[in-house]
């Protein structure tokens, strides 16, 4: 399952104007069709929004199922998100 491809979450005015970056670990939980069921930040927080725009950025996704002994199945991954002013 590719986690990542076109997911560039909106980098809030505040975090960019105050020059943040850093990376926000997402746990991402998808169901047995794709669909996203619960996505929350662990970790230390970024603030200024980043986190939260990291996981409105991966509610809006659909995924294929990951597939075992041949039947979809529901995961739970841990993913990071970069933000980078450069």
């Amino acid at each position: 399952m590719d986690l990542t491809p076109n997911i560039t979450p909106d980098y809030p005015d505040e975090a960019r104007s105050a020059g943040i970056t850093g990376t926000s670990t997402l746990e991402v939980i998808i169901a047995e069709n794709g669909q996203v069921l619960r996505v929350r930040s662990v970790g230390k927080s970024l603030g200024f929004g980043l986190d939260e725009a990291a996981i409105e950025a991966f509610y809006k996704k659909r995924y294929s199922p990951s597939i075992l002994e041949g039947k979809p199945i529901t995961v739970k991954v841990l993913i990071p998100v970069r933000f980078s002013l450069y």
